[in-house]
């Protein structure tokens, strides 16, 4: 049993774990009776009771996928709203503390995830929403691949929602089944559509072959295979970390195997961060491949949008988190911000929350992600600013909207007939960030409530904005799972963690009242 102590006339009851030779391993609580309920560790985390929250954050993740599925990430007036009413409860749940009211005391979190799983594996074998495939083995590959993982996933949720109970084996062997199929559909998606004609493939593709030949890529005239049907100069749009991985892998075949082996860099990240938030058995691994089953992952993937590459940095970081490696965290941010231009949010939203947590550390997260930003970015920049300015940043700010983009702003010009103008709209985009870190730095602390502010703001800054696509909102969908899957962890049954300067103190038998927030660190 834990030894317990009493600190400043018994207002915090510390304890100190047997066999714990690390101070930060404290467990310190409030010592009142509704922080010693919180303080009640679950022998078996995997029978817990599904809450509000992560009912209604589950069902958001799912909802956003078929609405993805349904409108091909375009223009749809009455989708646009739903998808609108979903981010609004995601930042009503992200942005509100406190444990919410259970709603089922049966369901766990395997049992959650994979009905998550089968719904999206059941979408994808009716149509795997491959845009350009061209018919053969390989196309035929990815549907008997998709009917593999619907299979294998229903089969899963059979065992474990019925009274009879597959061996354990065959649980774990339907699991890697549909981790099989997973990474079979990926492979075979990009044989089927060797060659699809977006810009975005195109473009990159060549700006690999630049990069390979020693050129700098955005220096480079480029085909315009929309011929002058749209409103801006081709050429290559993006930073350079993507052009550093995907262009080993354009050597290699194709640059969209980047993607493929970012899906699955994703994977193993959310393993490591679920571990470290609490989850425990086929929760785990669950959550993963209900990620890689996301409705639109295969189109996304054959299309050549770079989107699962920042998802695969957000997931990363979102393990740093976990892990408290706050150098590791900003190392991250740097990738992110330095892969694709709207990446910054992700370190400004985890800047906020780095100072509510981890204030004495804010210069090493601001350092580390200063100095890989600017040793991914700073080479290519420098070589042609010009060109990099016109090419990264210019064609952004003076694009025209597309009145084809899943936006509010689109709506309002398509149906009202109104024009947002650019500084009410950039006063918005202020005021979104702004109040989302004034929130995180001042009451929220938990890594699940910093995933859940990170995909409101990534998902209203889109819907006001002149371009906003399937890739887009992908990555929202990504925060929006990440958020789901961490708050199926119930704050009673969360490893709960001291801050190390709380710990420190306390284990030197120091009585300072820590804040609120410091003793209130839970996944």
């Amino acid at each position: 049993m834990p030894r317990s102590s009493r600190t400043e006339a018994g207002r915090y009851r510390v304890l100190d774990l047997p066999g714990d030779r690390h101070p930060a391993r404290l467990f310190a609580v409030r010592a009142s009776t509704h922080a010693s309920q919180a303080l009640r560790i679950n022998p078996n985390p995997e029978h817990t009771a599904l809450s509000r929250r992560s009912a209604i954050a589950v069902s958001c993740y799912v909802l956003v996928g078929f609405i993805l599925r349904m409108t091909h990430g375009m223009f749809h007036p009455t989708m646009v709203w739903t998808l609108a009413g979903v981010l609004t409860s995601i930042g009503y749940l992200s942005f509100r503390p406190g444990a919410a009211a259970r709603v089922s005391e049966r369901a766990s979190p395997a049992g959650t995830l994979a009905a998550v799983l089968f719904a999206s594996a059941t979408m994808l074998a009716m149509d795997p929403l491959l845009m350009t495939a061209h018919r053969g083995a390989a196309l035929t590959t990815v549907q008997l691949a998709s009917f593999a993982l619907a299979i294998a996933s229903g089969l899963y949720c059979i065992g474990h929602f019925s009274s009879f109970r597959f061996p354990r084996s065959a649980a774990v062997g339907l699991m890697a089944v549909c981790l099989a199929s997973l990474a079979t559909m990926r492979v075979a998606a990009v044989l089927a559509a060797p060659a699809p004609q977006i810009d975005v493939y195109v473009t990159n593709s060549l700006a690999c072959d630049y990069f390979l030949d020693g050129k700098n890529p955005y220096a480079q005239e480029y085909p315009d295979i929309y011929e002058g049907t749209k409103d801006y100069k081709p050429g290559f749009f993006y930073w350079p970390a993507y052009l550093y991985v995907a262009t080993p892998f354009h050597a290699l075949g194709d640059i969209r195997f980047a993607v493929v082996a970012g899906d699955l860099l994703t994977g193993a990240f959310l393993v490591v961060l679920l571990k470290k938030a609490g989850l425990k058995g086929d929760a785990v691994w669950l959550a993963p491949l209900a990620w890689l089953a996301c409705p639109v992952s295969l189109m996304v993937l054959e299309l050549g949008w770079i989107d699962p590459m920042l998802v695969a940095g957000a997931a990363g970081l979102a393990a740093a988190i976990a892990s408290r490696r706050v150098v590791l965290a900003g190392v991250a941010v740097g990738v992110i911000a330095a892969t694709k231009q709207y990446g910054a949010l992700a370190g400004v939203v985890t800047l906020a929350w780095i100072w509510a947590n981890e204030r004495h550390k804010i210069v090493h997260f601001v350092s580390a992600s200063a100095l890989t930003f600017l040793a991914l970015v700073a080479p290519l920049a420098l070589a042609d600013w010009h060109s990099f300015y016109e090419s990264t940043i210019a064609v952004y700010a003076t694009a025209a909207m597309r009145l084809d983009a899943l936006s509010l702003l689109v709506w309002a010009k398509r149906i009202l007939g109104v024009d947002v103008g650019a500084p009410l709209l950039l006063s918005a985009y202020v005021a979104i960030v702004a109040v989302a870190c004034w929130r995180l730095g001042r009451t929220l602390t938990k890594p699940r409530d910093w995933a859940g502010v990170m995909a409101f703001s990534y998902g209203a800054i889109f819907l006001l904005a002149k371009l906003a696509f399937c890739n887009y909102y992908y990555l929202v969908s990504f925060w929006m799972l990440l958020y789901a899957a961490l708050s199926l962890v119930d704050d009673k049954h969360a490893q709960w963690l001291a801050p190390p300067r709380l710990a420190d103190e306390l284990s030197r038998g120091g009585t300072t009242k820590p804040k609120e927030r410091d003793v209130a660190w839970s996944v």
